[in-house]
């Protein structure tokens, strides 16, 4: 019987070592975005980094976006003209760097399709460490929040009045 517990030990310590990240490899958590509509230029991605290591985020993809780009912001500031795009955001060792509303983000450029409220959409984000080498991890971000209205009369990204009302509502009235 006493031979039982050294297995036991080791097999608690294996998946113990397989469920958590490895040394330096990030955590995901909490991303999310406003909703956007196909053709809009752009929609904000928010999400929360950890890593046991200092890396540096360097490059971001959706399948829903034409492309990505990284957006700081330093301090939080509302004020577009203190958005920068850069190379690279830093990701601290051991502490949470939070891509965050009115704060550092990732921009996505070209949306493709309707970003509605509950949908989840994937987001590939790459890390680079200090010795150069890079690693590419997957997510989902939530889309959520009030979809932005247009005047009734504008068109559409489909080109038509009304048309990005939502179903089983009245057409705004004609003047």
């Amino acid at each position: 019987m006493g031979s039982a517990r050294p297995v036991l030990a080791a097999a608690f310590a294996t998946a113990l070592a397989l469920a958590s990240p490895a040394r330096g490899e990030p955590t995901l958590a909490n991303a999310w975005l406003r909703p956007a509509a196909a053709g809009d230029e752009e929609a904000q991605v928010y999400v929360d980094i950890r890593s046991t290591e200092a890396l540096e985020l360097v490059a971001a993809r959706s399948p829903v976006a034409r492309g990505a780009v990284l957006v700081r912001v330093d301090p939080p500031d509302p004020d577009p003209a203190a958005r920068k795009v850069v190379a690279s955001i830093p990701v601290a060792a051991d502490r949470e760097t939070r891509l965050a509303y009115l704060g550092s983000h990732v921009r996505l450029t070209g949306i493709t399709k309707d970003l509605v409220p509950g949908m989840r959409i994937p987001l590939e984000l790459t890390f680079a460490d200090p010795r150069g080498r890079r690693q590419t991890l997957a997510t989902e971000a939530l889309v959520r929040g009030l979809v932005p209205r247009r005047p009734a009369d504008a068109p559409s990204a489909t080109g038509t009045a009304n048309a990005d009302r939502p179903p089983g509502t009245a057409p705004a009235p004609s003047r």
